[in-house]
């Protein structure tokens, strides 16, 4: 069979430089980061031949409700999209084809609801930690895709994490084992740790220690019998934190 040979210099592929999120919130329409693309020969470089080069356009299916700033003018045969834009359904995942004179690239973008909170830290799962295993704390907030790994930070009692991005709305902070029993905010920072915010609780707990005995109720109902309502048992660690 024959085989169509390009020439070097000459259109041959369109590819990403940056991909947007394969994550996009209902709330935040404009997508982030927002995709550049490259026009590239046969040898993979950037086509560096002069002219006109026209436009590189983004077709979106399933066809969401509003788009925004769907085409854009190559410059150096580089399409760098800025604000574009769609307003999908939640639980919708989207295809977004990138075409320019015959060639194409494609991206997925999953549409997700973030919680309506626009804090960085809305919630925490699990809200405890243990003192004698390192323990992933997954956290749910707002706007963590504009962030890449590098600048995600968690803090707790005054120490600095490393953060993992998962999705739009969600992240995750590992404790390492070895950690006090205390108790304090985790905080959430997405510029780097210049900015932190949260004030959600979470609990360094470690093995038993002691137990207390609390009752708010004396019932006497036979001369011998003493009834204690409700009777609660607490198990405490070292600082004094249910264990």
């Amino acid at each position: 069979p024959r085989r169509k040979i390009t020439p070097a210099g000459t259109p041959a592929a369109l590819q990403f430089v940056v991909r947007p999120s394969p994550y996009h919130s209902s709330r935040l329409y404009t997508l982030s980061p927002q995709p550049v693309l490259e026009v590239v020969d046969n040898t993979g470089y950037v086509v560096s031949s002069s002219g006109t080069a026209g436009s590189v356009t983004v077709s979106i299916s399933p066809t969401p409700s509003a788009s925004e700033n769907t085409t854009v003018t190559l410059q150096s045969w580089i399409a760098a999209f800025v604000g574009l834009s769609f307003k999908g359904t939640v639980g919708t995942t989207y295809t977004l084809t990138f075409s320019y004179l015959g060639l194409a690239a494609t991206a997925t973008v999953s549409m997700t609801s973030c919680p309506s909170s626009t804090d960085l830290v809305s919630s925490i799962t699990p809200s405890t930690a243990s003192t004698s295993a390192s323990t992933t704390i997954r956290v749910q907030g707002w706007n963590y895709g504009t962030s890449p790994n590098s600048l995600l930070r968690c803090k707790f009692n005054g120490q600095v994490y490393p953060a993992s991005y998962v999705d739009l709305c969600t992240l995750t902070c590992t404790l390492p084992s070895g950690l006090s029993p205390s108790a304090g905010p985790l905080q959430v920072s997405a510029d780097g740790g210049s900015v932190y915010s949260g004030s959600l609780q979470l609990s360094v707990v470690g093995t038993v220690s002691s137990f207390s005995v609390s009752w708010s109720q004396v019932n006497y109902t036979a001369a011998s019998t003493v009834v204690l309502s409700p009777l609660v048992v607490s198990f405490v660690d070292s600082a004094g934190n249910l264990a």
